[in-house]
């Protein structure tokens, strides 16, 4: 299961915020992956999830996952700020339950420039972005799935100079860096739904 905000700040007084990096991008990156993988015959179900009200609390991946109920869901996928300006870091952070596959998320960024950080604690991921003041863990959609006890990966740039500014704008948006990270991400997707074996094993 896919998931990518697409609401943001929009009109506030005067000031319009654009919200291209967050999260115009990991909108934009999600429909690339339908695209790429449309035809594939898988072994999963591909769901893509486009939530609301993630900036007002998570509101729309909250109520998604209750919504869904006990259904099984493999892995949840979540895509939010993208973008890589002028860093070549991508950052994940993903479930415990998933550090057997570590080489299989790390693998789809070998054949890649982009630099791919992986980490399974967002404290440790907080101090290795020198951004102590962000719970990583419940910073965007993933959360609501990670409290349903779901597998969980979330695919971000960190820390973003224009995050929530009206600066955030798609003239600062790289899209060659960000063709990059669409495609390796889809080589993960791909890898995943290709094997019917459990997440959690």
């Amino acid at each position: 299961m896919i998931t990518a905000h697409y609401d943001h700040l929009g009109q506030r007084g005067s000031r319009y915020y654009p919200g291209a990096n967050d999260n115009a991008s990991g909108v934009v990156v999600m429909i690339d992956i339908a695209k790429q993988l449309h035809n594939l015959d898988v072994a999963r179900d591909i769901i893509y999830v486009a939530t609301d009200a993630e900036e007002k609390g998570l509101h729309g991946a909250k109520a998604f996952v209750k919504q869904w109920g006990d259904r099984a869901i493999y892995m949840n996928v979540n895509l939010d700020m993208l973008d890589l300006q002028k860093k070549n870091t991508l950052y994940g952070l993903a479930s415990r339950s998933l550090q057997p596959i570590k080489s299989d998320i790390t693998a789809t960024f070998n054949a890649t420039p982009i630099k791919f950080r992986l980490f399974f604690s967002a404290k440790i991921m907080a101090r290795r972005l020198n951004a102590p003041q962000i719970d990583w863990l419940r910073a965007s959609d993933h959360y609501p799935f990670h409290r349903a006890d779901i597998p969980f990966i979330y695919f971000g740039t960190g820390m973003d100079k224009h995050h929530h500014s009206v600066k955030d704008s798609f003239d600062e948006i790289n899209f060659d860096k960000l063709t990059q990270v669409s495609n390796a991400i889809t080589k993960f997707v791909r890898s995943q739904v290709l094997d019917n074996t459990s997440a959690t094993n």
